[in-house]
C-alpha cells in the first residue's frame, strides 16, 4: 500500500545477493559520539541498535530483508586520501570476515566520493567492489565547499589541526572535483565495477532548517539541490569514457522529495513547530518521521533489489 511519501512499501520476496552491501557515510558524522562509544563497548559484548547510526535503521532493515549489511567507519571530516584508505582496509576486513570475493558499497555524500577514490588510487581495491551506488554525492563538487573557504576557512582548518582533521573539505570543492574527475574518468570507464546514482531535491521551505543557507548558495549556483548538493552534481555523468570504452553511469532519482538528512532516513521538525510543541504535535512529528524513514529504507531495497538483478545478469 502507498504510504503519504508515494512509495509502496516494500514487498517480502527478496531476490538475493552473492556479495554483502558496505555502507559508507559522509564528512560529517552526527552520530560521531555514538560510534566512539560503539568502537569501545561492542567488543566487550554491548550491542547498540541502529536507530541512531548514521544510516537511520538502514542496515537493520535491508537485513531484515535477507541482505547482508556492514557499516563503515571512517574519520570525521579528513581528507578524502584518508577516507579513503581507511574504507580500503575496512572492505578488506569485512571481505576476511565474511568470505567474500567483492562487495557493494552504498556511499552517501563525500562516501560515495571516497569509494571512487578508493577503487581508482588504491592498489588493487577495484578488484574488492564489484558496484558502487552514490547517493546524494557531490561528484562535481559543491559551491558550499567553495563559499566556506572563500571566506577564510582555511585559517580555522589550520588551527584546529592538532585537534579536529577537517580536510576533508578541500576535497569537495568544485576545482578538487573536477580534477579528480578528469583524472579517473578513464580508469572508471575501463574497470567491471558498476555505477549507479541516486539524486534527490527539496523545497527550501521544507528543507531542515540548518541547511537553508547552504539550500540558498547552491541554488543561485547550481539549481535544484538537497540543501548541500545540486542535482546536477549528485548525477555524475551518463556515461564515462576511456578512448577505447565507454560505460554507463546508471542514474536513478528518489521518487519524492528528499533533502540531503532524508536521504539517510533522518527528518527533523520545522524549527516553526516548537512554537506550538504539544503532545499532539509530537504525536505528528513522530508519524512523520516514521513515514520518511520507511519510504526511505525502501530506496535501499530497492537498491538491494536492483543489485541483485545485477549480480544474476
Amino acid at each position: 500500500m502507498p504510504n503519504g511519501l508515494g512509495v509502496s512499501d516494500p514487498l517480502t520476496v527478496t531476490p538475493k545477493l552473492k556479495f554483502p552491501i558496505v555502507l559508507a557515510c559522509g564528512i560529517g558524522r552526527f552520530d560521531a559520539l555514538r560510534e566512539q562509544l560503539a568502537s569501545v563497548l561492542e567488543p566487550k559484548g554491548v550491542r547498540f541498535e541502529d536507530s541512531g547510526h548514521y544510516f537511520r535503521l538502514i542496515k537493520t532493515r535491508l537485513e531484515q530483508n535477507g541482505y547482508t549489511t556492514r557499516h563503515t567507519r571512517v574519520s570525521f571530516a579528513a581528507g578524502i586520501e584518508v577516507r579513503a584508505l581507511e574504507l580500503s582496509q575496512q572492505v578488506e576486513a569485512l571481505r576476511a570476515e565474511l568470505g567474500c570475493a567483492k562487495v557493494h558499497i552504498i556511499g552517501h555524500s563525500m562516501g560515495g566520493l571516497d569509494a571512487r577514490h578508493m577503487i581508482v588510487q588504491i592498489p588493487g581495491a577495484v578488484e574488492s567492489v564489484a558496484s558502487l551506488t552514490t547517493i546524494g554525492t557531490p561528484h562535481h563538487g559543491s559551491p558550499i565547499a567553495d563559499d566556506i573557504l572563500a571566506r577564510g576557512f582555511t585559517k580555522v582548518v589550520n588551527l584546529l589541526e592538532p585537534f579536529l582533521a577537517l580536510e576533508g573539505v578541500h576535497d569537495l570543492t568544485t576545482a578538487a572535483c573536477s580534477m579528480f574527475n578528469e583524472r579517473a574518468e578513464s580508469v572508471e570507464a575501463s574497470n567491471h565495477v558498476h555505477y549507479s546514482v541516486w539524486s534527490s531535491s527539496q523545497l527550501r521551505e521544507a528543507t531542515f532548517f540548518a541547511l537553508r543557507k547552504s539550500w540558498d548558495i547552491t541554488q543561485a549556483a547550481e539549481g535544484d539541490n538537497d540543501g548541500l548538493v545540486s542535482v546536477r552534481s549528485q548525477r555524475w555523468q551518463p556515461t564515462l569514457k576511456s578512448s577505447t570504452t565507454s560505460k554507463p553511469v546508471h542514474q536513478r532519482a528518489f521518487p519524492f522529495p528528499a533533502d540531503h538528512l532524508n536521504q539517510i532516513a533522518c527528518w527533523v521538525p520545522p524549527v516553526s513547530d516548537f512554537a506550538s510543541l504539544s503532545p499532539a504535535r509530537w504525536t505528528a512529528w513522530r508519524e512523520h518521521a516514521a513515514e520518511v524513514e520507511a519510504a526511505v529504507q525502501g530506496v535501499y531495497l530497492a537498491i538491494a533489489r536492483e543489485l541483485a538483478v545485477l549480480e544474476s545478469a
